[in-house]
């Protein structure tokens, strides 16, 4: 490990180097800002995609495969997880694995909200109360769309 700036004492492993980000900021025990790199941990799609490629290659090993050749995961609209940062994290994980030429398919899944009291189905982009365009009655019920899944692997 070493420290990623003078300024910070924040230490990191090298091999996070590429989530760095550069940064103003003022340290707790000083009222003059500072410049310094951190790592921005608020990414947990980095951790989700970790958690992933050991099933993944979990898999392989138990089939005896010896490379991945495509992923696909399957991602709901209410998830809270960012495509993006997920074929981000993907980049950075996959390096040195049985994985590392493979291709990663994200499929999205649209949210679909429930209302009980007109039985109507209806398409929801954010929020945890939906107010049915049908009847107007609120509904808490999501039937799809927090779906984070391992759907498929193709492997050799």
């Amino acid at each position: 490990m070493r420290d990623s700036s003078e300024n910070t004492g924040v230490r990191v492993c090298g091999d996070w180097e590429s989530l760095c980000v550069d940064c103003t900021f003022t340290p707790p025990d000083s009222t003059t800002p500072g410049r310094g790199r951190y790592v921005d941990t608020g990414m947990h799609e980095v951790g989700i995609m970790t958690s992933a490629l050991d099933a993944v290659l979990q898999q392989a090993r138990t089939h005896g495969a010896h490379r991945v050749q495509r992923i696909v995961l399957r991602i709901g609209a209410l998830s809270g997880v960012d495509a993006a940062a997920l074929r981000f994290a993907f980049e950075a994980v996959v390096p040195g694995t049985p994985a590392a030429e493979a291709e990663l398919e994200i499929l999205d899944v649209p949210a679909l909200a429930h209302c009980a009291a007109c039985d109507t189905e209806f398409g929801v982009t954010s929020g945890f109360i939906f107010s049915c365009p049908r009847c107007g009655r609120l509904s808490g019920e999501v039937r799809q769309g927090r779906e984070l899944e391992l759907t498929r692997i193709e492997m050799t």
